[in-house]
């Protein structure tokens, strides 16, 4: 029997228990007869197809607001938020924000979106990154000048290899594998804290098992250890109850904590860590308790101050992860105020501080969905 037909019967039994008579039950078994027939089962469930096609319209339309930011090399971009003060910045001066950026592109086909996408990855990382030094000395030490920032970076410059393969020379992609590999040891090396540290444990990890790279199973090793150290570090900001607290004193960030628990579910996931995926559990059901269905505003962050569509992204990936039936319902349900919300700007992708009231890109949108692709298509 069809679902929908189910669901009749099953709300007929329901009607069948309400204490009605005459023509007001008869009036009652019409309307929602009638609603049946009008609205079907399939046009008010939980649609059911994958969130990627969604996302791809996301980057589509948050691209087209880019094109008005292009300036030959890079993007312009601002998070004036108080928590952040990234106030006109220039994407092509960092290669997280430049290699975000460019993402955004990547479901579109015409050449003006591909030219973009070629210029800001070439332009970085055969221009930009070797004028840099990965690292400095200071006290007679040598010290990173790199993060997790760079991690991410990374990773999706792979991505976008994995998606635009066809963009680049021979030649290019040598010479932009071979900066990262030099490079890769100066990320992991860095002294990321807290939810940084997760961070840079998980999309380190996604470049490491990248096959473009070539690892070698002496460097797997080594550079596992180091991740695995970054990971132990993340974990001395989440208590026994599974809360995740950050900064000194330390306060609970509910933002963070969706951060660090789907990283953590990443790890354990891609190790197959027992330890890691329990503990991700564990942060994940204490957002289930605290936060159900319908109360995502209600987020208790120190910062960011706001709840964007990057937010309610990581929700949806952590309710997948813990096997919530709801989690679709969760993406539907909670979407539909966040993302394109500029008044001034109706196609720029943004997440509202509620405390000052200021409109940011949310570059980092890309940043979790493309890690988690694999788990939403």
């Amino acid at each position: 029997m069809p679902q929908y037909q189910l669901l009749i019967i099953k709300e007929l039994r329901v009607i069948k228990s309400i204490h009605m008579t005459g023509w007001y039950k008869k009036i009652f078994y019409g309307l929602v007869l009638g609603y049946f027939f009008i609205f079907p089962f399939s046009a008010r469930a939980v649609d059911n197809k994958p969130l990627a096609s969604e996302l791809e319209q996301i980057y589509n339309r948050y691209s087209y607001y880019l094109d008005t930011k292009w300036d030959g090399l890079g993007w312009q971009y601002s998070v004036p938020s108080g928590n952040y003060l990234e106030i006109d910045k220039y994407s092509a001066d960092t290669i997280r924000q430049q290699l975000s950026l460019a993402t955004f592109y990547r479901f579109r086909s015409d050449q003006e979106a591909l030219a973009k996408i070629h210029q800001a990855v070439t332009y970085t990382w055969l221009e930009v990154v070797p004028a840099q030094a990965n690292k400095v000395v200071l006290n007679g030490k040598p010290v990173s000048t790199r993060s997790f920032n760079e991690a991410i970076g990374i990773f999706l410059t792979l991505r976008i290899f994995d998606t635009h393969n066809e963009l680049f020379t021979l030649a290019e992609k040598e010479e932009i594998l071979l900066n990262i590999k030099k490079m890769y040891p100066y990320v992991l090396q860095a002294n990321d804290t807290e939810n940084r540290a997760f961070l840079s444990a998980a999309y380190s990890l996604a470049i490491l098992n990248h096959p473009l790279l070539q690892f070698t199973e002496v460097e797997r090793e080594s550079y596992l250890k180091i991740i695995n150290h970054k990971v132990g570090i993340g974990l001395k900001t989440v208590d026994k109850y599974g809360v995740y607290r950050e900064g000194k004193p330390a306060v609970f960030s509910a933002h963070y904590q969706l951060v660090a628990a789907n990283m953590l579910s990443y790890l354990g996931s891609e190790l197959d860590n027992i330890f890691y995926s329990t503990k991700a559990k564990l942060m994940h059901n204490f957002l289930v308790r605290k936060f159900p269905l319908g109360k995502i505003s209600d987020f208790i962050n120190s910062r960011p101050q706001g709840v964007g569509l990057q937010t309610v992204l990581l929700r949806t990936v952590s309710q997948n992860y813990i096997n919530n039936s709801d989690w679709r319902e969760f993406w539907q349900q909670e979407n539909s105020d966040k993302g394109f919300i500029d008044p001034n700007n109706p196609d720029r992708l943004v997440w509202r501080d509620q405390s000052d009231g200021t409109y940011n890109d949310d570059y980092s949108f890309a940043n979790m969905a493309e890690l988690f692709w694999p788990w939403l298509e």
